[in-house]
């Protein structure tokens, strides 16, 4: 993020308040400093916080400005009007539910701390997360008619697939049915890629040759790996697992393979492909960016991709992998 040293600040916490009789508490911090340098923005901005937030815990208990105990913070940050930082943006939505204290000093440094951590993922120009994953990218959803309907009749959404057959029973689509289309083919624009999406649109049957294979062969055999876990959601889990023997990497879900693509960048399966297919969506789009679906894999099961363990570290929750398995398989952490 560029510094500007004179600018200010526009802070609002938001203490989710429920109690009848009081409202929302709210608060708009203005505050200029003199940062020397990029890392000092995270620390001086939470102490800000902070502070402001320990003033309020000493107003009366029904006062609607009190700060409540064990409720959690909705905490964004403007510049001019311009959202910068958002406690619930997607990145942290495996920490915003702990962002919260109580009376004890040691939950306050815990809140301290956490926020912190989320303003130093944020903010950090070294920042591992914000290199390579969560960057938010405007996607134009340009697809024709008939491609749309095809994404639809493949997603996991069975609202998705009926406003795909809504089209062959009424031959259009009212204004609500099109901002749900674009919705859906948006979210799968964000997590897939446009490229990838008119890719697999223009595949019709396999074998197909993938260009960028060799990536995929260099994550695993730089790592010496076997396997590892991805997920389509918290529900649907994957195995990506590299045969020694025929020197090929494949995706299974319950030991039954479902897709492979050999040294040569040959992929092969399913004969047909009438229609969008998530799971070799995903396949692609691990070959593509290995490391973009171990950090989806850990935000969707709280579990290390390596190791399948539970995550209950902050900065494990938001990579995809533990400490330990981070050392071993040569992965930034921290």
């Amino acid at each position: 993020m560029e510094i500007n040293k004179e600018q200010k600040y526009r802070i609002e916490c938001d203490n989710l308040r429920k109690e009848k009789g009081s409202t929302n508490f709210n608060d708009t911090i203005f505050d200029s400093f003199l940062p020397e340098s990029e890392n000092e923005i995270q620390e001086i901005l939470a102490v800000i916080i902070f502070k402001n937030l320990m003033k309020r815990e000493k107003f009366k208990k029904y006062n609607s400005n009190t700060v409540l105990y064990n409720r959690r913070f909705i905490i964004k940050i403007f510049i001019r009007d311009k959202l910068i930082f958002s406690t619930e943006n997607e990145k942290f939505k495996n920490l915003y539910e702990k962002l919260k204290f109580n009376s004890k000093d040691k939950s306050k440094r815990k809140f301290l701390k956490l926020l912190y951590y989320m303003l130093d993922v944020e903010f950090s120009p070294s920042s591992f997360i914000n290199d390579i994953t969560y960057v938010e990218k405007k996607e134009e959803t340009n697809f024709t008619i008939t491609q749309k309907i095809r994404l639809l009749e493949g997603m996991e959404s069975g609202k998705a697939r009926k406003l795909a057959k809504l089209y062959f029973e009424k031959k259009e689509w009212t204004k609500e049915n099109l901002i749900e289309v674009d919705e859906f083919i948006s979210k799968a624009s964000k997590k897939y890629g446009m490229d990838l999406l008119m890719k697999l649109l223009k595949m019709n049957k396999l074998p197909e040759t993938i260009s960028n294979s060799k990536r995929v062969y260099t994550f695993f055999d730089s790592r010496n790996l076997d396997s590892i876990k991805i997920a389509l959601n918290k529900n649907q889990e994957f195995t990506i697992h590299k045969d020694k023997i025929s020197n090929s990497i494949s995706i299974k879900k319950n030991d039954k393979k479902l897709y492979q693509i050999d040294n040569k960048g040959k992929l092969t399966g399913e004969i047909k492909i009438e229609r969008f297919n998530p799971t070799l969506a995903l396949f692609l789009s691990f070959i593509n960016d290995p490391i973009n679906q171990i950090v989806h894999f850990g935000a969707e099961t709280k579990k290390c991709s390596f190791c399948n363990l539970k995550l209950e570290d902050p900065k494990s929750l938001i990579v995809g992998y533990g400490l330990k398995c981070a050392e071993t398989n040569n992965m930034p952490w921290g």
